[in-house]
Parts: structure tokens; sequence; C-alpha cells
């Protein structure tokens, strides 16, 4: 009966131990094919053209966070959330730093001038958290959902943009990789890609404890 019982206790302690590694190690399945060095970007053909896209486009290096167009040294995913009429930006970033899962979330200020036609102010309000289940969990629930893989606004069929509301935009990376889509109104769209892109970011307010959307 005492050995038993220790060899539970062991038992839950390696169980615990491993837990604990997979939180550090695992990674995003991205399955990239890429050859040698070279950098793979996915972007949309009007990407730079879109109006959407400028709400967040010069911000990485205004509030001093790494640009990840040319990918990044580890995995990387920003969720960025933005209202036409609203002063302020959803961020929502995740990160994995020296073996070890980080994520930031909050918002950025943007202070308008008079006339409200210029941006004369940028303020991080950003906070670091972990999530409640755990790294493992988070990871895992990533990599079975279809999320890394949704495709942009623009290739799915009567997905029309809108000039006003909101616009949720997904940065992806890795080392070589780089990846962007957005989704202009996705909370008001009856589109399955949508649908799929709203209950992954539930997934991550529940896990946070923050409101992105």
């Amino acid at each position: 009966m005492i050995l038993r019982k220790i060899f539970m206790l062991l038992f839950l302690v390696f169980h615990m131990f491993l837990s604990g590694c997979i939180s550090e190690t695992s990674n995003f399945n991205l399955v990239i094919k890429r050859n040698n060095d070279s950098l793979i970007k996915e972007i949309p053909n009007n990407y730079g053209n879109s109006y959407y896209i400028h709400a967040f486009y010069n911000l990485p290096q205004v509030i001093k966070i790494e640009n990840l167009e040319n990918g990044s040294i580890s995995p990387q995913i920003r969720i960025w959330h933005k209202e036409t009429f609203k002063d302020s930006i959803n961020l929502l970033s995740i990160k994995k730093l020296n073996n070890k899962w980080t994520a930031e979330i909050g918002y950025i200020q943007l202070g308008h001038n008079n006339e409200h036609d210029s941006i004369i102010s940028i303020t991080p309000h950003l906070v670091f958290k972990e999530p409640k289940s755990g790294w493992s969990n988070l990871i895992l629930r990533i990599n079975k959902s279809n999320f890394l893989k949704l495709p942009d606004f623009h290739s799915i069929d009567n997905y029309h943009l809108h000039l006003d509301g909101e616009v949720v935009t997904v940065e992806i990376s890795d080392k070589g990789y780089y990846r962007v889509i957005s989704y202009p109104q996705p909370t008001t769209r009856n589109i399955n890609e949508a649908r799929k892109l709203i209950e992954m970011i539930n997934y991550f307010e529940e896990e946070f404890n923050y409101k992105i959307l």
C-alpha cells in the first residue's frame, strides 16, 4: 500500500514536470516549407493600399516592439483590434522568448489634434499576463484550431469591405516566415471563417481575462 502511494506520488510529480516542459518548448504548427534561409511572406496583394492597415502599420516602431514583417527569431502572434471612431487599439501579443512563452495584452491610446484628423500621440498600456489554463493548453488549443491557417478576407467569397466599423488584423511570424490577415467587422458576418476567428478571440479573452473585441 505504501509502495503504491509512493509510485502514485512519483507519477504525479513526473506528470507535472512533463507538463511544464511542454509549456516551455512547444511551438505553433506552422508547417513552413522554404529553401535555405529564404523568407516566406503571405501578404494579400492589396495589403499596402488597404485603409485599415494604416491603423497599426507603423505602431511597432512607435511603441518599441519588434516589426515582424521580415520574420522573427521565435514564434509570435499578434492580434490587433481597431474601431473606426475609437481612440484606441486593442492588442494581444503572444511570443516565445528564450524558450519561454509570454503574452502582453492591453490597448494603445491614440491622441488626436483638435480637428481629429491627425494622430499626435501614441501611448501603450500593455501588461504581461499568463493564461489561466496554462501555456501547454493554450498552445495545444491554437494548434488544434484552424486559427493560424485562416485566409485573409479578400479571398473569401461575398466578404465585402465596408468603409466604417471595426477590423481585426492578425500577424503570425517565425524564423523566415511572416503572414498577415484581416477581417473587417467579423462580429457581424455570417461567414464560417469569421466565426472561427471570433471563437478563437473569445477563447483568448477568457484565458487572459481581458476584452479584445
